[in-house]
């Protein structure tokens, strides 16, 4: 290039183009869903209206979920074996 050329950055950009609402594709509900489980509060009502086996599996699922099923799953225990397995090794 000459010392007293210099190439125009703005010259290979495309105008800007005006996008109505109604063209832009709605988000995936999946997407939503995600998005409605990160919230605490609805993980914790969602979570609160499952079965132990279901929240044994969410409590494996992923680590945000984790402590929100395990604190639903010891919340109210059948039987104290449970307790006691978890004490047995300290004899």
């Amino acid at each position: 290039m000459a010392a007293g050329k210099r190439k125009s950055r703005t010259s290979n950009v495309l105008p800007k183009k005006e996008v109505s609402p109604e063209a832009v594709p709605p988000l995936p509900l999946l997407a939503a869903s995600t998005r409605a489980l990160a919230v605490p509060e609805i993980l914790t009502s969602v979570l609160g209206l499952s079965k132990k086996e279901d929240l044994a599996c969410a409590a494996l699922t992923c680590r945000k979920w984790s402590p929100v099923a395990l604190d639903h799953l010891w919340k109210e225990l059948d039987s104290i074996a449970p307790l006691l397995v978890l004490v047995q090794p300290l004899r």
